[in-house]
């Protein structure tokens, strides 16, 4: 059947062309030409890093990106290649947060044959950099206020308490937490930090 990026995208695709999202799959063999954000959608601030993404170009094929350390752009292929991959749901304003992140870090700087994208649960573009500031060097970032974003919390329903007021109560669990997936996109393994601590990372 189809993943998830391939759903992802071909919903966004149905929505009004306002804005190009510079976006494809995991797996490299997949692009997609036309994904687009709703124009109902909320227009969240954006670094010039994460405006980079997107594009007024209608048409044009272009893999999906996380960001580097340095807000360079790395395609999805270069995220997989030789590594396992884990989603990290977290933010700078939750303690359990900012109290695993330096447990997660020791744990990479250990197993480098694994690797972590952060999906951020901060409410500014200045506390979603000051985030990343405190994350491992290795660590990239899906773009910060873009509609990924959101979709990554709500499949694998995992968000902030503080995020009920936009996501609901629908959620598995909380942050921090750790999804490891494959190149198409579906979990492998629930990492919940959450409620483990670093003892959720021995399951990975």
């Amino acid at each position: 059947g189809s993943s998830f990026w391939v759903r992802l995208m071909m919903r966004l695709g149905k929505a009004q062309r306002a804005i190009t999202v510079c976006a494809g799959v995991f797996a490299p063999a997949f692009i997609y030409r036309s994904c687009f954000l709703s124009p109902n959608l909320p227009r969240r601030s954006l670094s010039g890093a994460a405006t980079s993404a997107f594009s007024t170009m209608s048409g044009a094929a272009a893999p999906l990106t996380f960001l580097d350390s340095s807000n360079k752009e790395v395609p999805m292929a270069e995220a997989f290649k030789g590594k396992s991959v884990a989603l990290y749901f977290a933010g700078e304003w939750c303690p359990m947060c900012t109290a695993f992140t330096p447990q997660l870090t020791e744990f990479l700087a250990k197993n480098g044959e694994k690797s972590a994208v952060l999906v951020s649960s901060d409410f500014t573009q200045e506390a979603y950099e000051t985030h990343r500031g405190h994350l491992p060097s290795s660590m990239m970032a899906v773009p910060y206020g873009t509609e990924l974003q959101d979709e990554l919390k709500r499949k694998f329903r995992l968000w902030g308490g503080k995020e009920k007021p936009t996501f609901g109560e629908g959620r598995r669990g909380g942050i921090p937490a750790l999804v490891v997936i494959n190149e198409a996109g579906e979990e492998v393994k629930y990492l919940d930090a959450e409620s483990k601590g670093a003892g959720a990372l021995g399951e990975w």
